[in-house]
């Protein structure tokens, strides 16, 4: 009897310390922290005063695709199609989601978000190209195709087309845009953006591959407008609907592609991916070497790190970039080691005497020739390639390799002009270049590294840039520039340019004072105005130098967004 009882005590105290375990470290699921349940539509989310389903949205694509208008609902098919034979296209999730309060941000490249190091040819993009992109984190209300986690990250609108533009110039560009994103206001000539901003606001994202694996952003292809009838309906609202409904038959002929209740609109959703991966065979387009198809958002995330997925936003390139991921050590938590590889290869292919070293994708980068890899995260520190019998010129996409401490060409047979970019290298503590033959002058900004071999070269400094240019207050068609002087100069130079038009224009290039008055500008027209100084080829080179920095000016009756504004009849 004692036996027994002694037994029965013993196996519920296993029972106990079974059920304290299992309390104590619940199992682990692959699904941990997904959407475990849907929120229904136009919930209102904490500190968001607007209607989540308010109309007038405007439509948001960071691809600029189109959606064609049938007599049925019609487009889904085209969403998630691939408009060619690349993964970048393609549609992987499409999910109900409000945009929450205070997330919005907008970035100039090189800022917070590290921009993608080539252009949708697959060209590297110039040290000046810029762009603005603005990013806003979702809560999942919904997964209508795919699944993943009850927040993503995604892109809700970029702008590509600032080329030439300095950051100075790009920074009031930038501040608007968040401001018209998150209050309401103008986005462009033909959208704007309600009262309230879109935070709060819910919307049905077409998403695609991430557009920033540092920033684990989601680029969204297309969105569809959530509303609410006065019966209490949910539809799905067609972006392009304000357009059609200008035309009073048109918009009665479409409405029902326009408008299309929520549950018809996801069986229609669900309904064209169930037919493109029948007609693919489970992948996702038709070619063979294209990957699974993936709908679950971590998987596609690791996807995209384990390639080093930098493709640029605004499509697939031509020449896809290297796959950088595969020879960089955690690439998503090593973003500046990324770009270093990127930068490294189109370096190697300006150095045309390289082919001894071994930078390619089938070496890891902390094993290339004379280069350093070091730091939390990782970047490229060193660079010795002294005596490799290097030819052609010194790469311009060296100054991409910002935590650079030590450089070395020297004895090589480099020719041509040191590049303006190397200037942009502040953690340089030494350079040598000597043994090659270089023209052209030493950027300014080589005055002050520690150790050097410079002045081997033979060569003078090149000026250095006006500062502090400033804008006094402007007339109907005039404004007045003033700069600080630059010694040893023989000239200065003012230059502008219309937004619009985009060319710089020189105003007066045989200035010896320092200040102008620039007329014959118009009426509501953004202008940016720059100097530049031409050294007395002594002390300085006898070559014009970089610009100064961007002084921006509006004219417009009423304060605009450009910075200065000035008063137009």
């Amino acid at each position: 009897m004692f036996k027994r009882s002694t037994t029965s005590i013993f196996a519920l105290i296993v029972v106990l310390l079974l059920l304290a375990a299992c309390e104590s470290e619940p199992p682990t699921s692959p699904y941990s922290g997904y959407l475990e349940e849907e929120i229904p539509p136009c919930t209102p989310v904490e500190g968001s005063t607007v209607d989540p389903c308010e109309p007038g949205l405007p439509w948001i694509s960071t691809s600029n695709a189109s959606i064609n208008i049938g007599s049925e609902p019609y487009g889904m098919r085209f969403l998630l199609e691939p408009l060619s034979p690349s993964p970048v296209w393609v549609t992987y999730i499409v999910l109900r989601g409000t945009f929450l309060p205070g997330t919005v941000r907008c970035d100039a490249d090189g800022k917070r978000f590290r921009p993608p190091p080539y252009d949708n040819e697959g060209w590297p993009l110039l040290r000046s190209y810029r762009s603005i992109k603005c990013y806003a984190d979702v809560r999942v209300n919904a997964y209508i195709l795919g699944s993943g986690p009850p927040s993503l990250t995604v892109m809700v609108w970029s702008d590509h087309y600032w080329f030439t533009y300095d950051q100075e110039s790009v920074e009031p560009l930038r501040s608007s845009l968040e401001q018209v994103l998150t209050e309401g206001g103008e986005l462009n000539l033909n959208i704007s953006v309600p009262a309230g901003g879109i935070e709060g606001r819910e919307r049905i994202l077409f998403i695609g591959s991430p557009v920033d694996v540092s920033a684990e952003a989601w680029e969204v292809f297309e969105t569809w407008g959530v509303e609410q009838r006065d019966d209490g309906t949910v539809i799905a609202v067609h972006p392009h609907r304000n357009y059609w409904s200008r035309n009073p038959g048109d918009y009665q002929t479409y409405r029902s592609a326009l408008e299309v209740e929520l549950p018809a609109f996801t069986q229609s959703v669900t309904g064209a991916n169930q037919e493109r991966v029948t007609e693919y065979g489970g992948r996702i387009g038709a070619d063979e070497d294209l990957p699974t198809l993936e709908d679950d958002a971590n998987e596609l995330r690791q996807f995209y790190r384990d390639i080093g997925a930098y493709n640029h936003p605004d499509g697939p390139p031509a020449h896809p970039p290297p796959r950088c991921g595969l020879v960089v050590p955690n690439q998503a938590d090593n973003p500046g080691l990324m770009t270093d590889c990127f930068a490294l290869l189109a370096a190697k292919d300006t150095l045309r005497g390289s082919g001894s070293l071994n930078w390619d994708l089938d070496t890891a980068i902390a094993n290339w020739d004379r280069v350093t890899v070091e730091g939390t995260p990782m970047q490229v520190t060193k660079l010795a390639l002294r005596r490799k019998s290097l030819t052609g010129s010194i790469p311009t996409e060296l100054g991409q390799l910002t935590g650079l401490t030590h450089l070395d060409l020297s004895r090589n047979s480099l020719t041509g002009e040191i590049p303006s970019e190397l200037g942009e290298l502040s953690n340089l503590v030494e350079l040598r270049l000597s043994g090659n033959r270089l023209t052209g002058c030493i950027p300014i900004a080589f005055k002050d590294i520690a150790t050097d071999d410079l002045s081997s070269l033979n060569l003078f400094y090149c000026p250095p840039a006006p500062a502090d240019m400033t804008l006094g207050t402007p007339g109907e068609q005039s404004v007045a520039l003033t700069w600080g002087a630059v010694s040893n100069t023989v000239a200065y130079r003012v230059e502008y340019r219309s937004l619009r038009l985009g060319d710089w224009t020189v105003d007066d290039d045989t200035l010896n004072v320092t200040s102008h008055i620039v007329d014959g500008l118009n009426c509501g027209t953004s202008y940016q105005f720059r100097v530049s100084a031409y050294g007395n080829g002594t002390t300085y080179a006898a070559s014009w130098s970089e610009p100064s920095a961007v002084a921006p000016l509006y004219l417009e009756p009423s304060d605009g967004p450009m910075g200065t504004t000035g008063a137009c009849p």
